[in-house]
Parts: structure tokens; sequence; C-alpha cells
């Protein structure tokens, strides 16, 4: 655990909301002690989530593939899930 503890952060497409367990699937993954890219699938398109970091930091990027139908993007930070 970091001294500033744990913040919560969550990639969406569609209407923003905060409930934790949203996607539907996992359906790529790429793990190694230094990167991590996996491609969550929702009903309303596919969210690629590439994370790194170090002792210091933490580096997120998003790739946001929405349905045609279904086109807002957006990013729910909730700094009270667990801050320790």
């Amino acid at each position: 655990e970091g001294t500033y503890g744990h913040i919560l952060v969550m990639p969406q497409l569609g209407e923003p909301n905060f409930r934790q367990n949203q996607y539907e699937k996992v359906e790529e993954q790429q793990l190694n002690p230094a990167f991590c890219k996996i491609r969550l699938a929702q009903k309303q398109g596919k969210i690629e989530v590439m994370l790194t970091a170090n002792q210091n930091a933490g580096r997120h990027k998003w790739r946001f593939s929405p349905n045609q139908t279904e086109g807002i993007a957006s990013v729910v930070i909730d700094p009270s899930y667990s801050l320790a």
C-alpha cells in the first residue's frame, strides 16, 4: 500500500454510474511486472486499458471504442473508495 491510499478509477461508456462490476467480460490481457493491458467489454462498446507504475507514480491510458449508438465516454473517479 502506498502512503496516500487508493482511489477508484473506472473508465466507462454510456451514462456514468458507480457500479463496480459493470464490465461484461475481459476480452484480452497482457500482463507483466511493468505493464498491464486489458480490453474490457460493455454492452456500449469496448475500452482498452493500459497501466504502468513505479515506486512514485502510476500512469493510465484508456482507448474508448464505443458502439455507434452509445457515444458517451467518461472516467469516474471515486476518492472515497478506499483511502488509507
